[in-house]
Formats: structure tokens, sequence, C-alpha cells
């Protein structure tokens, strides 16, 4: 069955980016090994 894509990689991120915070490194290395934490790697493929 055939989909037609209405959003871009750059349109999904921009919306996730809004919803979810972003926290320093700092921030991030206190909440290693949380069960109520999940980290997500949004960088460009070219970094």
């Amino acid at each position: 069955m055939a989909q037609t894509i209405t959003k871009s990689a750059k349109d999904i991120v921009k919306v996730a980016t809004k919803a979810v915070p972003a926290i320093s490194a700092e921030e991030a290395l206190a909440l290693v090994g949380s069960l109520d934490h999940v980290f997500v790697d949004q960088r460009d493929g070219t970094e």
C-alpha cells in the first residue's frame, strides 16, 4: 500500500524540540540510570 509523506524529518524534529526540553550535559549525567528518563540523540547525521 502506497503512503503519502506529509511531514519532513526536519518538521518532525522541530515539533519534538518544542515538546521535549533540552538539558545540559551535567543535568543529563545526573539522570543516567534513572528508570524515569529516556535519552534520545537527535543530532544531525553530519555532526
